[in-house]
């Protein structure tokens, strides 16, 4: 099985690029965990050849872990700055007050990016500032083409 997880912050439009994927390679199947346990996405992955599936940075690394030997791993993190994600967040949620999308995005625990590079959970890192998505889906989607067509071992 070939697996790309895309992570991110709350409002870096990893959902959105996740759409990208699934348009550009109706062949690779999309995954939305849901709150779902790893053992119960794990069983429903059997089978798929190519899998695309949005998770959180911690639960990157740990669905890698998971996965059977052999299989290829594409770890992707999309950032966007504070002022961004708080604006799109506002955009996604019109009726939740300022202080409740605030709250979110201090309490993502994405948001310790700086911390996260420390610990080199994924391959790569692209930027999804405002009015980029398509520009950042693109590169994300030169990337899987890559991946999916060559498949390399990428070890951390």
């Amino acid at each position: 099985m070939k697996l790309i997880t895309i992570s991110g912050c709350r409002g870096a439009g990893k959902t959105q690029i996740l759409k990208r994927i699934q348009e550009a390679f109706p062949i690779v199947r999309c995954v939305e965990r849901n709150g779902h346990p790893f053992g119960m996405v794990q069983d429903s992955l059997a089978g798929s050849a190519q899998v695309a599936m949005e998770v959180s940075p911690q639960e990157a690394r740990t669905l890698d872990l998971l996965t059977e030997k052999g299989d290829k791993t594409l770890r992707i993190f999309i950032r966007a700055s504070l002022a961004e994600r708080e604006r799109r967040l506002r955009e996604m949620f019109p009726d939740y007050k300022r202080r409740v999308i605030q709250a979110w995005l201090r309490e993502d625990p994405a948001a310790q990016f700086p911390r996260l590079l420390q610990h080199p959970i994924f391959h790569l890192v692209y930027a999804n500032e405002e009015g980029q998505l398509e520009f950042t889906a693109q590169k994300v989607i030169r990337t899987v083409v890559i991946f999916l067509q060559e498949a390399p071992t990428i070890s951390i």
